[in-house]
């Protein structure tokens, strides 16, 4: 056992561990001196207004960075990890350039949350007033309902349950009431997981950088494991059979960029391996996991590479995505694919002297799809990060940006790649004022970043035809031929107009529709119904901005940010002001609505409260409802809990 505790892959660089999503710091350290050490919070708020206001006090919709409220969530070591050990080791510098000492990291931290050093909660299973009373024991677990992973069924990804498996349908769901809701300790932006569900508990990660296992009938916590960095995938569940003493491990990944295995019924870690060893690596789409005997974990990579990339002092890029398969009993990469058939190369130099490097980015940042009746595996890639005005000048195929691509399941090679939106590309090495995107990239207009959203939905037809249906951040959809090579079949709208940017985490399917949830920048929200068979569009119900609040407040927008669960008869939701609504798959109609932003008592004697929902959406199994509530970037408020419904 001892041997399969942890793979290594060495890397010399400094990781991206993006603590709070995204760089807090815009400064870029260019010489070293020594200050006298008498930093104090009230020292560090010209420096923050300097550098950091622009992004953390702005409330935009395409602001990844987690507001001001969110950072006052957290706490001072957080932030000081962040500083250190994390992306702001990078930017946490003075307006001239002089990187901060220590004294002032820590005044920093101290400023930004508002408490002082030595705040931080347990995080622990072990420090919960409700541990459960006997160990977790999984029992034939894939007999009984079950969500495992982003979606039931990885060979699918339709995100719907079956009566037989959600023990729901729409007329159920009126009658759902709260029965228990869990608190993240220490979870301060996001509670943005989709949960998990097998055997009756209940497996989720959280930003405070653990794994629960919790039980779902009660909420009892049976064990925690932390995680190298904040987990935003789902987990997935598969039996072991190679590791003696071991039934089940649980597979997720986190912001470091590791994938790890536990044991599912203990939290006992099996392995932990980087499946990539560039510094932005991360791991945000959720480990499938091949469910025939044998079978491999199938694991996408993306990075933040693109949020110092636009910094003209920054080299950008090197990061490319790619997709791994993984030996599920020991860690071991099978297979590595880059989703660019080029490597990165030396281009020019921008106006400051920066060394520019490309092609980069195709990020993969949802969960893969398995096609096992032709054994490949279907991803979605994302933007290119340097710019057009670079790259093109030496004739990179950027064919793979905004693609949906398949992949041989056994040997990795890239069968074929469609792309969804030419040409749309981070402006990586142009810079950012206006200045310097003058001299870099003349004429440049942004590109809209539309991204593919949620994992690619394999639909087969009575008739035994088949498509890929691809959902992108706008609310274009597109329908592909799995067995043509990827050709198109139909494009859709799920909206009236583009949603904004970053626009949400992916649709649902129940074999006839396709539904989209769609946030917009004016706070409101809709949400569309697309038939599978030719593509039009069934209904599309639109939600207006709340009326009862500040236009300045989190409140005050009923954009439809998060993905989309299904039932018999209806989707489910979850808009920015934290409203969870099921509509009816007919006609739209709302049958049920639950305000999740409010403050909980929580099972576990931890201080709950929850925000915006983004992410992952409902888990629905035997009767029961599970959704996280918190999601503090992109505008939204921030959240640490995990609510749980039953019927009355």
């Amino acid at each position: 056992m001892e041997m399969l505790r942890t793979i290594k892959i060495k890397w010399a660089l400094p990781r991206f561990f993006c603590c709070f999503l995204v760089p807090l710091f815009i400064g870029v350290a260019s010489a070293e001196e020594e200050r006298e050490p008498n930093a104090s919070a009230a020292s560090m708020v010209s420096p923050y207004e300097l550098e950091c206001a622009q992004c953390h006090d702005n409330r935009s919709t395409e602001s990844l960075a987690p507001s001001r409220q969110a950072l006052r969530e957290m706490t001072a070591e957080r932030v000081y990890h962040a500083l250190t050990e994390g992306p702001m080791q990078v930017f946490a510098a003075h307006p001239d350039g002089v990187r901060f000492k220590e004294d002032e990291l820590r005044a920093m931290a101290e400023l930004v949350t508002g408490k002082p050093f030595g705040n931080m909660a347990d995080r622990t299973a072990s420090a919960m007033s409700n541990q459960c009373p006997g160990p977790l024991r999984l029992d034939d677990p894939f007999d009984k309902p079950s969500w495992n992973g982003w979606s039931p069924d990885p060979t699918r990804s339709y995100r719907f349950q079956s009566e037989d498996m959600a023990g729901l349908t729409a007329t159920d769901l009126p009658g759902l009431t709260l029965k228990w809701a869990f608190a993240f300790p220490g979870a301060a932006s996001a509670a943005w997981t989709q949960p998990t569900v097998v055997g009756g508990a209940v497996f989720i990660g959280s930003d405070n950088n653990y794994v629960y296992g919790i039980d779902a009938e009660t909420g009892c916590v049976h064990w925690s494991y932390e995680a190298h960095g904040q987990v935003r995938t789902a987990v997935s569940i598969g039996e072991i059979t190679e590791i003696p003493g071991v039934n089940y491990a649980a597979y997720f990944g986190d912001y470091m960029g590791y994938v790890t295995a536990v044991n599912a019924e203990t939290g006992e870690e099996l392995w932990s391996m980087l499946p990539d060893d560039h510094q932005a690596a991360k791991i945000t789409g959720p480990p499938t996991l091949d469910p025939s005997p044998g079978g491999h974990l199938y694991v996408g990579v993306s990075s933040w590479e693109q949020m110092p990339g636009r910094r003209i002092t920054y080299e950008c890029c090197k990061f490319q995505g790619s997709l791994s398969a993984i030996d599920v009993n020991t860690g071991e990469v099978v297979w590595k694919t880059y989703t660019m058939p080029e490597r990165p190369e030396r281009l020019q130099r921008n106006s400051a002297g920066t060394q520019l490097y490309g092609p980069a980015g195709a990020a993969i940042w949802n969960a893969p799809t398995l096609d096992l009746k032709l054994g490949k595996v279907y991803v979605g890639a994302g933007t290119c990060y340097i710019s057009e005005f670079f790259d093109q000048k030496v004739g990179f195929d950027a064919g793979t940006c905004v693609s949906v691509m398949a992949f041989d399941m056994e040997s990795g090679e890239r069968e074929w790649w469609t792309q969804l939106q030419p040409l749309d590309r981070h402006p990586g090495g142009c810079g950012v004022k206006p200045e310097e995107m003058r001299l870099n990239c003349p004429g440049y207009i942004g590109d809209p970043d539309d991204d593919p959203s949620g994992a690619p939905v394999l639909y087969t037809a009575e008739d035994g035809s088949r498509m890929i249906i691809q959902g992108q951040e706008s609310g274009r959809i597109t329908a592909l031929d799995p067995d043509n090579e990827g050709s198109v079949l139909w494009v859709a709208q799920a909206g009236d107009e583009m949603a904004a940017a970053n626009g949400g985490f992916g649709g649902a399917f129940d074999g006839d529709y396709y539904f989209k949830p769609l946030p917009y920048k004016d706070g409101t929200g809709s949400i569309a119904a697309i038939r599978a068979v030719d593509g039009s569009r069934v209904w599309h119900k639109t939600l207006e901005q709340p009326s009862d609040c500040d236009p300045g407040s989190y409140e005050c927008s009923s954009a439809n940010w998060s993905s989309a669960s299904a039932v018999p008869g209806a989707v489910v939701t979850g808009s920015w002001n934290g409203v969870l609504r099921a509509y009816s798959s007919e006609n739209g109609a709302i049958i049920w609505e639950y305000p999740t932003q409010q403050r909980y008592e929580s099972v576990n004697g931890v201080p709950a409260f929850g925000g915006a929902i983004g992410g992952g959406s409902p888990s629905f199994v035997d009767g029961m409802m599970f959704i996280g509530s918190g999601y503090a970037i992109l505008g939204g408020s921030p959240g640490n809990v995990l609510l749980a419904f039953g019927m009355e």
